[in-house]
């Protein structure tokens, strides 16, 4: 397997990472922070298959492509010694916006209508 040469991979993560700052301040968010979380995950062919198949892009597929591709991977991963280590990097992005937020619908309120300060918390997995 080839591996990703590590400055790249810095490079784009650090663009990531601005892209996500820079979309929170975009939307009115101040105090924008943010910390990044560094992980790794084993998973057996049966979990990871099971996980992948939550994704959004292999729940979309057509079941005669997905079932096989799902199986591909699994029969893979046996012949492989049967473990599956995934390495995560995790960015945590955190921020304040003090005005009437409305994402998707969300608004937080308090008794007597009093609108709170919101905290919104946005947890990125990056490959």
């Amino acid at each position: 397997m080839r591996m990703l040469d590590p400055q790249i991979k810095q490079q784009q993560l650090e663009k990531k990472r601005l892209g996500r700052l820079n979309a929170l301040r975009h939307f009115g968010f101040v105090d924008v922070t943010d910390k990044l979380y560094y992980g790794t995950r084993t998973f057996n062919a049966k979990d990871y298959t099971t996980l992948i198949s939550t994704y959004s892009d292999h729940k979309a597929m057509p079941e005669e492509i997905r079932i096989p591709f799902l199986k591909e991977i699994a029969d893979i991963i046996d012949r492989c010694g049967g473990k599956f280590t995934l390495s995560d990097t995790m960015l945590l992005c955190m921020g304040s916006n003090h005005n009437h937020f409305n994402a998707n619908k969300l608004t937080l309120q308090y008794k007597h209508n009093q609108k709170l300060s919101c905290l919104i918390i946005f947890v990125y997995c990056v490959r």
